[in-house]
């Protein structure tokens, strides 16, 4: 049966008045239902052969489900002051004939008797500022009942209107809570909640490219922090990147950054300290332009690579000249720091095989192209060049002839033999001394 009489349901076909007699339609849902806030809208009707449909005041059809009645029912939860309005159940019959098809409609205004925030569901608020929240609510909510909470089960005090002043909030849920009067029954509960998000001072951290604050002396280092939104950056640089490239000039330099939330002006400093590595100079050490070698005290460098005008040709802390060039090395430390050094040893300064001089070109080069013999102690002072075609003979191969000595008095003295060059020993006893760096040997032989 009608839950309201049949006169006040809509027939949108007149033939279905005179022609249907009394509908199959059963609405037991009342014309006018109040609900309160959170509790559900239970909307049902049934029909033999009628088809039917339940639409929410926005004329959406709203599922069904049939009851334990065996009533199609469709169920709003949790109701709020949005569902307050007008529903419609309907029910189509279709006939034979098409132009006899009608449709019947019972509307049901629905109430929510209603307890709401006025502040919405979700409020944004900066740390420390003070928070006030006001409700509105049904005649039938009992004012007297009205209490607050937090999701943490904290209470609040109200005030006269049942709201909150002037707390400071932090983040979380707050319920409104109290009694709303049913049509029949005890109370029912109702309630509304609102989400803080409280707007804190910007946390972070600065971090470094290397994962490192320590870095080898002269080298640049990346300083980053994480971007954050509504927020501004500025470094003690002067930069308002969220990363920059840093070369301390002292062996620690601090850096600092502000990181300031732009909606709230709340502002986060924090430093960095950047050390840098004390490497050592490279010293070398130089045996008479024939060896070159890194002076290592107590281990300090781990790892050489030498260059010969900058072709790399050795790893090992000692090398041999053997050419003329500017010669580097560059040593690494324990920290994977390097240092560097370099020489240039000219071709007149090599350490030449008998460059040899006699007295009387002190310091000077005397080239032989033809052919010179030398058959009784020298004393070298100069280069001796044995230039392409020439000929240098020392002997000494008389009967009986005494010991000779040719005698190199530095490290700049000696006989170098160009290609084409020929420098020929004959006899015995034939001595090559040196005075200085004993490692004086012919050079071009």
């Amino acid at each position: 049966m009608w839950g309201g009489s049949f006169v006040q349901a809509q027939i949108k076909n007149a033939w279905a008045a005179v022609r249907v007699g009394e509908p199959d339609f059963n609405v037991p849902t009342p014309e006018t239902l109040q609900v309160c806030q959170g509790q559900a809208i239970v909307l049902s009707a049934s029909s033999e052969v009628g088809t039917i449909t339940i639409k929410d005041p926005s004329e959406t059809e709203l599922p069904l489900e049939v009851d334990s009645d065996g009533l199609l029912t469709a169920t709003i939860f949790n109701a709020t002051e949005a569902h307050t309005g007008t529903y419609n159940i309907e029910v189509f019959y279709q006939h034979s004939d098409p132009a006899y098809n009608c449709t019947m409609v019972y509307p049901v205004e629905v109430q929510v008797k209603h307890l709401v925030i006025n502040e919405g569901n979700n409020i944004n608020i900066c740390q420390g500022d003070p928070l006030s929240l006001s409700i509105t609510s049904h005649p039938d909510i009992v004012s007297t009942s009205i209490s607050w909470s937090d999701n943490n089960g904290n209470s609040f005090s109200t005030n006269t209107n049942g709201g909150l002043t002037n707390f400071t909030p932090v983040s979380g849920t707050y319920i409104v809570t109290a009694d709303c009067i049913n049509e029949v029954g005890s109370p029912t509960p109702a309630s509304d909640e609102i989400t803080v998000t409280l707007i804190e001072a910007p946390n972070f951290e600065i971090t470094t490219s290397t994962g490192d604050t320590q870095i080898c002396a002269g080298e640049s280092i990346s300083l980053m922090v994480n971007e954050l939104p509504n927020t501004t950056i500025e470094w003690s640089t002067g930069s308002t990147a969220s990363a920059i490239d840093v070369t301390p000039t002292a062996p620690t330099q601090t850096y600092t950054v502000t990181i300031c939330n732009a909606i709230c002006a709340l502002c986060t400093t924090k430093e960095i300290t950047i050390e840098q590595y004390n490497t050592p100079a490279v010293e070398l050490e130089n045996n008479c332009n024939t060896q070159l070698s890194v002076i290592n005290n107590d281990n300090l460098f781990q790892s050489f690579q030498w260059a010969l005008n900058e072709i790399e040709f050795s790893n090992t802390n000692i090398i041999t000249v053997q050419t003329a060039g500017t010669y580097s090395v560059t040593a690494t430390d324990a920290n994977g720091c390097t240092a560097t050094a370099s020489t240039t040893i000219a071709t007149d300064d090599l350490p030449l095989m008998g460059n040899i001089t006699t007295t009387g070109f002190p310091y000077g080069v005397l080239r032989i192209a033809g052919e010179e013999t030398w058959d009784g102690n020298k004393t070298v002072a100069a280069k001796v060049i044995v230039e392409n075609g020439g000929v240098l003979v020392i002997k000494n191969d008389a009967p009986d002839a005494p010991d000779i000595t040719i005698d190199f008095i530095d490290q700049n003295s000696g006989i170098y033999v160009e290609k084409g060059g020929l420098l020929k020993i004959e006899g015995e006893n034939i001595t090559l001394k040196a005075a200085e760096c004993s490692g004086t040997y012919w050079r071009g032989i």
